[in-house]
Order: C-alpha cells, then structure tokens, then sequence
C-alpha cells in the first residue's frame, strides 16, 4: 500500500546557501556596529555629562566658599572701622599706602589672568572673582581712609587759616585807627591859611606829610579788607567739612565683583539641565529609584512571607484536606500491560473505517493513498476555547474506507516524544489539553469532553487548577512530552511533580502534599507542593523532563508565565 507523505522543497544551492550565510554574517555585523557605536556615544555623552556635573558641583562649592570668605572679610572690615578715627596720620597714610599698592597689585593679575585663554577656564575665572571681590573691598577702604585724611587735613588748614585771618583783621583795625588819627589831625591844619597856602612854613609841610600818610593808610585799609575778605571764604571752604559719617559697606558692588562667575555657573547647570541623557534618563531614574527600591524590597519581603505562609500554614491544612474525584464511577483498567507503552519519536496510529483522526498538523508526516485527508477549525466544536487554547485548532483530519495506519513524528520538535493512550467505553482520563497531540475517535460521533469545576478546594487554589478537563472514551489519545511521556499505574499511593504531571484517571483521588524540605522551595528550588494520587486500577501519566524549570503554584509564577497560569487555572 502507498504512503503519501507531506512535500518536501528542494535543497537550496551552495551559491544561495553561501549568499544566506553572507547575508546574515553582514548583517549581524552591521548590528554589532551599531551597537557598539551607540554604546560608544552614550559612554562619551556620559563621560561629558559626568565631568560637567563635577565641574558645576566644583564651581557650586567654591561660589560657597568665596562668598563665605568675602562674607568673613565684610565682617573684619566692619570690626576694623571703628578704629580707624582714632588711627594717627602716619598710620592712616601708611595704610593708604598700603592699600593702594595691594588694587595695583590685584588689578595687574586680573588683567594678566583675563585673556582669552582663560575666559573659558572655571578654575581661572573663580581667581579672577576672588581677586576682583577683594580689589572692591579694599577700594572701599581706602577711599573711606582718604575721606577720614581730607577731614583731619582740612581741619588743620582750617585753623591755619583762621588763625591768619585774625592777624590780617588785627592789622586792620591797627591800621585803620591809625588812618582815623592822621584824618584828626589833619582836620586843624586844614583850617589854616599858613598850612593851607604857604608851602615855606612849616604848617603846610606837616600838612603834606599828614596827607601822605593817610593815602597810605587808605590804601593798606583797603588792601587788608580785602585780603580778610578773601581768607573767609578760604576759611568757609575747608572749615565747612564735615566729619566722616560711620563706615558703611557696599555689598552690591563687592557682591557684582564675581558676577560673571555666578553667570558661568549658571549657563552651566542650564547646560545641564537640557542635556537629553540628563533629562530622558538620569533625571527620571533618580525620581523612581527610591520607590523602586521601597516597591523591591516589600515585593521581596511580601514574597518571603508569602512561601513562609503557604508552606507552614496552608499547604499542610490542603494536604490533610478532602481530596479530589472528578468521575467516582468511571470505569477502572487493569494495568498488568502499561510497561508494554513506550513514547517515541514517531508513532503508527492504525485507523479502520469507523475511526476518524484529528492531530496537530505539526504532527502528520504520512498516511497511506487510500486514506482521505481533511482540515478542522477545532477540535471540539463544543468546547471551543479548549481547542484554541491548546493549539488544537485546524487540525488535520484523516479517515479511511477499510484499513490504513498514519504516521506522526515529532518532526522540528527534537526533544519531544509521542505516546498513544487507548481510552475504553466509560473510561475517563483528565488530560492537560497543551500535551495532547491527536485524538482518533469513533466517525460522526463527537469526542465527549467534560469540565469540573473545584472552586472550593484549597489544594486547587494553591495549586491554580480550579476546573479540569476530562477526556471520556472510547478514544485513543495521542500525548506528547519532553524527553518521553511514561505511564504507570495507580495501585497504592504514589507522589509526582507537579510539572511533570500530565495526566490521571478520573475515578482517582487526586491530592496534594507538601515538598519535604523548605530550603530549596524558599530559593525555587522545588515547588510548594507534589501530586498525590491513591485509588486502585488507574493510570497517571508524566513526562520526563518538565518542559518549564519554572516552580508552579502560588510563587512560582513570574510575568513570562502569567498566560500558562492562566491557562492551568481553567484546566488547559
């Protein structure tokens, strides 16, 4: 008899196959590039970002520093002041000196220091506001110390020059009395004809003598009057000053003194705060971090309690509890043959007339000619959800008018190995619906599939199986597991991984109990707890390496696993 087996494509060239290589070397090299160019510009953006960041905190501190240190200044030279008034004229003209040689000084490394070399240089740039704070509080002392010098020297010339206008008013009044005697004098030899017309006697000679001598003092009257004149306002002038007021301090101007190191710190941190690594990244994880941190470490803490409860409260009150038994009358089998059932790669499912296949089509790899082959949206019509869910959806269909046997491989599926499982009239099996592969079932009759429901069980809460999926026969289930699925009896009491646990009869007890040591549960070593089952002529099936190395239950679960607990919840 003929087989038809599924098409294979041809082998591409060793042209086409080198070109694919190619293809891909290049492209996974350009990826490489790329991402090491992208990690490349992010190491420099951060590698600036850093030095900026330490260059701002620098320049913040120093700022702090300076300002403290003129802060301290401002306070000595307001302390010193007082002294001042009191200070001799050698003292105060020494410090007068003094200051004005220390602005010269200063002022000649500013402008050695303010080039362009250094505009750009922080470090330059806080000397120089240093030095410029310093000239302007000096300035202001030593002009305050010129005011106090032109008080103390106007006071003196002040007296100088009053002194001298009492000797010139002294000399006035002399003179003038003098003036008014020789005018009494006069008067008499004014009166007579002898002093008046006869320059030979000797009245008219003292005449003369007397008229001189009054021009004279005339004269030098006017003179002094107007040099007294001139001494008073000489003397308003620099007797009108008035006494230094106390010393004041103007901040505004010391505090404009390193304006412009205030300003480059400030364009700075402007700079800083654009930054889009600071903005996009740094900025948003330093805001989240100390939640994160708090949220990661109640997650760690409320997982701990969590296994602590579970394992030493609720897991051996579940497995003292009631166990479960979805079908107490379905029909027992005799399991003196099971050892005969092995898994393998491939397996030869025989079909008669009456049978009908529905599998996976990842599964179908040949049947004979005679056979007729088809598609099926479902699996079960009635239970479309299960059928969806588990992957059993346009499935391949193969019947036959007399007799043929199809062939199923694992095919890409290398670690997986297949197992039929003949269900007689009124037996029932509850299947975890991922591993079934095919079902061969009797022609135009449905697969009877029943849910139950155990919603007030604890063992099913703690296990995340509330409903189970019972497959009733007759039927031949086709089941898959990794590395192998085994099927053994149920006589006597026997305890399974609950990762490894495919499948039970349904008239069985099915319990829970819980893993023998802590220690590897608490690190996610084992899980919380194991399948238990006890009951005469039954079968549970188990495949041999888990396919997930993930712990189940409660705890086991992580964000990658919430579809597949989702999915074991409702029985699937």
């Amino acid at each position: 008899m003929e087989e038809q087996h599924k098409p294979f494509s041809p082998m591409p060239g060793p042209l086409a196959r080198a070109a694919h290589h190619l293809y891909r070397y290049f492209a996974g090299f350009l990826l490489i590039l790329f991402i090491l160019w992208g990690g490349w510009h992010v190491k420099g953006q951060l590698a600036d970002l850093s030095d900026k960041e330490s260059l701002h905190q620098y320049l913040l501190d120093k700022s702090a520093e300076l300002s403290k240190d003129i802060s301290a200044a401002k306070e000595e030279t307001v302390k010193s002041a007082s002294s001042w008034k009191r200070a001799t004229n050698g003292v105060l003209a020494r410090q007068i000196s003094e200051l004005s040689a220390e602005i010269e000084r200063k002022t000649s490394a500013v402008l050695a220091l303010d080039n362009i070399a250094n505009a750009i240089n922080p470090t330059r740039q806080l000397e120089i506001a240093r030095l410029n704070a310093e000239i302007a509080l000096a300035t202001q002392k030593r002009d305050y110390l010129l005011r106090i010098k032109e008080y103390r020297q106007g006071q003196t010339e002040c007296s100088r020059i009053t002194n001298n206008c009492e000797t010139i008013r002294q000399r006035h009044v002399f003179d003038f009395s003098s003036y008014q005697q020789t005018v009494t004098q006069l008067v008499p030899l004014q009166k007579s004809w002898q002093a008046q017309y006869n320059a030979l006697s000797q009245g008219y000679s003292l005449r003369k003598n007397l008229e001189k001598r009054r021009d004279a003092l005339a004269l030098k009257t006017q003179g002094h009057k107007a040099n007294y004149a001139q001494c008073l306002a000489s003397a308003q002038k620099d007797c009108s000053r008035k006494e230094p007021p106390p010393f004041a301090l103007n901040s505004v101007a010391i505090d404009q003194a390193h304006a412009s190191l205030q300003q480059i710190t400030r364009e700075l941190g402007d700079e800083l705060s654009r930054h889009w690594l600071k903005s996009a990244v740094l900025d948003p994880i330093r805001a989240v971090l100390p939640m994160a941190i708090q949220v990661f470490i109640a997650a760690l803490l409320g997982k701990l309690a969590i296994k602590f409860l579970l394992y030493f409260v609720l897991a051996p009150r579940a497995a003292h509890g009631r166990t479960i038994c979805l079908v107490p009358n379905a029909r027992s089998r005799q399991t003196a043959s099971l050892k005969q059932n092995q898994s393998q790669l491939s397996l030869s499912v025989p079909l008669t007339a009456e049978d009908e296949l529905l599998v996976h089509h990842g599964y179908y790899h040949s049947a004979s000619t005679s056979s007729q082959k088809g598609a099926r949206w479902l699996l079960s019509h009635k239970a479309p959800l299960l059928s969806w869910l588990s992957g059993l959806f346009n499935v391949t269909t193969v019947t036959t008018d007399s007799i043929c046997e199809v062939t199923l491989s694992a095919g890409k599926y290398t670690l997986e190995e297949l197992l039929p499982i003949k269900l007689r009239d009124g037996e029932a099996v509850s299947i975890r619906a991922t591993h079934l592969v095919g079902v061969v079932k009797r022609r135009n009759t449905p697969l009877q599939i029943t849910r139950h429901w155990r919603l007030f069980s604890l063992q099913a809460w703690l296990t995340l199986q509330l409903r189970y999926v019972v497959f009733h026969g007759p039927a031949t289930l086709i089941l898959k597991g990794c590395r192998g699925v085994r099927i053994e009896g149920a006589d006597g009491e026997r305890t399974i991984e609950q990762s490894a646990t495919i499948g039970f009869s349904a008239h069985l007890n099915y319990g829970t109990t819980r893993t023998e040591t802590f220690r590897p549960y608490l690190f996610g070593d084992s899980e919380l707890l194991l399948d238990r089952f006890t009951g005469q002529y039954g079968i549970y099936i188990y495949e041999e390496m888990p396919t997930s190395s993930e712990p189940g239950g409660v705890t086991g679960r992580r964000i990658g696993g919430a579809l597949d607990a989702l999915m074991k919840l409702v029985g699937l």
